[in-house]
């Protein structure tokens, strides 16, 4: 469905651009004309479905800041820059209101897409709750460039306090001789939980570095060297937050398919 309303949209493009320049609309202002006509369609309910799906878990978190819940399709490159991708999937990220409204259209073709692409192979996060290039990463220099609002002062602030409390989490069972499999339950359900589960992720690559006991307590390292499982617990989440969603996704899909098949036997001869 997505694919058809896009080639609708640019045979119109293409119409519009045979008028005269002085009547003739933007390629921006058609995208968005064509975007809003079909935003409350069961295509894009369940396109909202599998990206919430996709977010952080519980209250499926905006893709961008990984603060605010998000509420909306952002279109990552906009569409007023590209309307022949104002319905390709790959294009689309769920946002919160607030970095929707600061990103309108902020962009950079190296920019990182949370849909796309790990961010956490191009950013990293410091201890004061800052995102930072890595080294190695034009893109990651590329993204913070195009979205300075990423370390805004109160998002940073409560990254910082999350980080904190997930390294405090897991060096109390680093300071214990042993742990039960129901104390290690319990952490798993701290630190994989909003708001934590994105400052987690970001410990968890910073972990694999060689100087990570220079940025975190040896101990703490060591603790989650030696349970290499801990890797594979947002993983496991996401693939369980996707199977849970999966229903919706196929019952909206379903529910546009009957649309489909009854209009095109109304237009039957």
């Amino acid at each position: 469905m997505l694919q058809q309303w896009q080639r609708q949209l640019d045979t119109e493009w293409s119409t519009e651009q045979q008028r005269p320049a002085e009547v003739r609309r933007v390629a921006g202002e058609l995208a968005e004309s064509h975007w809003v006509a079909h935003r409350q369609t069961k295509a894009l309910e369940a396109v909202t479905i599998a990206l919430a799906a996709m977010a952080s878990p519980e209250v499926a978190r905006c893709m961008y800041c990984e603060h605010d819940r998000g509420c909306q399709i952002d279109h990552a490159e906009p569409k007023a820059r590209a309307h022949h991708r104002t319905f390709a999937w790959e294009n689309h990220v769920w946002s919160c209101g607030n970095c929707n409204q600061k990103k309108t259209a902020l962009y950079h073709p190296q920019m990182v897409i949370p849909t796309d692409d790990n961010p956490l192979e191009h950013l990293d996060l410091v201890p004061s709750g800052r995102w930072v290039a890595r080294d190695d990463s034009p893109r990651g220099t590329a993204t913070l460039q195009a979205m300075p609002f990423l370390n805004d002062q109160l998002i940073v602030q409560a990254r910082a306090r999350g980080r904190r409390t997930v390294i405090d989490e897991i060096d109390k069972l680093a300071q214990r001789a042993s742990v039960t499999q129901n104390e290690f339950d319990v952490l798993r359900e701290k630190v994989t939980r909003d708001p934590f589960s994105d400052v987690f992720a970001a410990l968890l690559s910073t972990l694999l570095l060689p100087g990570a006991k220079d940025l975190v307590a040896p101990r703490v390292v060591e603790f989650v060297r030696a349970h290499p499982e801990m890797y594979a617990w947002l993983a496991d989440d996401d693939a369980q937050r996707w199977r849970d969603a999966w229903p919706a996704i196929e019952s909206a899909a379903a529910s546009m398919k009957v649309r489909l098949d009854a209009a095109s036997d109304n237009q039957a001869p």
